[in-house]
């Protein structure tokens, strides 16, 4: 059931080694992304954690032609980027292997490689980690730079361990699921990791909702949970008023962030710190939102122009996407093509078994995952490193 994903893993390290021509454009175009990432502020987008490994040890080559040449503070920087990369702070054990051998370059560069190995994002099955759901995080645990405690029950492996997905790592916030029962259990996590670890809080969360009629949630998911925009119309005329509403909603909340008249304030995590100390501004919540039945909605272009706006602020804005399809022909959806450098987690678990491609649209050769049937896996575009290549995912369902 699971003997794909050690192919899977091998497949994805392979596509990712890039040349060296390659990899110096990177750096050169990152550096100042990068710079920003290690004083802790964010990781760059359009960079593949492999690339990040390779930028921080050729960003610090100096340190690399002398056998004594390394310091503590670049031995901090690798410790974030492992951090980043398990999506919790690196385990005890591994520090004291690194800081055991700091002055040993080469040693240390080959316990990385085997530290940050173990935790690359191709490695998608790991028993669920119970603390990243409790604790004294707060309610918005999920605007950290290392991304939500978000994971799902997916089955379960040949000798009965249950088998968790873990989402730490989507971009931007968008999960891809399928239409159907399974999607349910997804939804309800989105919901309870959004709302914070003690469940979903109409204090701290929202969902808006767009759908044609016959792709109509279960209302039950949401009775915890305000809905406070619902477009439902028949397939000819939602995307349009789809379009309108979305756009409506975003310039609310890009002047409601403008209007606090802070110049500290430019984003929701920002906005949501300011307004408690300023109790007498109005709230803000994090909001999921979900798409049933995208693939109806992802030929048109007004649409997808209002969806890629919100994919590409969706962070900033505090907002989630969810979109639910059944099938997503290659071909026809902008906002997985236009910004070449975001990276897309698919979770296609539709009970319907339906063949999806994830491609980019506008690719003379195909470029990302087939899925045929349920199961895991992540897109990505060339500037990942991952061009003309395509592979399967592992099946994680019976």
């Amino acid at each position: 059931m699971v003997v794909e994903v050690g192919r899977y893993i091998r497949d994805l390290r392979r596509a990712a080694d890039m040349t060296q021509a390659r990899l110096g454009a990177l750096i050169g175009a990152k550096q100042s992304e990068i710079a920003r990432w290690e004083s802790g502020r964010t990781i760059p987008t359009g960079t593949t954690l492999l690339a990040i490994q390779r930028a921080l040890r050729d960003s610090h080559g100096a340190a690399y032609q002398s056998p004594r040449g390394t310091t503590m503070g670049t031995l901090e920087r690798y410790i974030k980027m492992i951090d980043y990369l398990r999506g919790r702070p690196i385990s005890a054990a591994d520090r004291d292997q690194l800081g055991n051998v700091k002055d040993d370059l080469q040693q240390l560069h080959e316990r990385i490689n085997t530290i940050v190995a173990r935790y690359e994002p191709a490695v998608l099955i790991e028993p669920i980690d119970t603390d990243l759901l409790k604790g004294d995080l707060g309610p918005f645990a999920f605007t950290l730079t290392r991304g939500p405690a978000l994971r799902c029950l997916l089955g379960h492996a040949d000798n009965e361990d249950p088998v968790f997905l873990d989402l730490d790592r989507t971009p931007h916030g968008i999960v891809i699921t399928g239409t159907g029962h399974p999607g349910r259990a997804l939804t309800e996590t989105l919901l309870t990791s959004a709302a914070g670890p003690h469940g979903a809080n109409n204090e701290d969360l929202e969902v808006w909702l767009v759908h044609p009629p016959e792709f109509a949630p279960d209302s039950a998911v949401y009775e915890n949970v305000p809905v406070t925009m619902a477009v439902e119309e028949p397939t000819p005329r939602l995307a349009a008023a789809a379009a309108n509403c979305l756009r409506g909603q975003v310039d609310q909340r890009e002047r409601q962030i403008l209007n606090a008249n802070d110049t500290d304030v430019e984003s929701f995590v920002q906005y949501w710190k300011w307004q408690k100390k300023n109790p007498d501004k109005p709230k803000m919540r994090q909001v999921l939102l979900q798409v049933n039945g995208y693939q109806t909605l992802c030929g048109d272009q007004e649409f997808e122009r209002t969806l890629l706006e919100i994919l590409h602020k969706g962070r900033t804005l505090g907002i989630y996407v969810q979109l639910c399809a059944t099938e997503i022909p290659a071909g026809r959806h902008l906002s997985m093509g236009t910004y070449p450098h975001l990276g897309y987690r698919a979770i296609l678990n539709s009970t319907e078994h339906t063949m999806s491609q994830l491609l980019p649209p506008a690719m003379a050769q195909d470029v990302g995952i087939l899925l045929d049937e349920p199961g895991v896996g992540m897109v990505f575009s060339p500037s990942n490193g991952l061009d003309n290549t395509r592979f399967r995912c592992c099946t994680l369902l019976t």
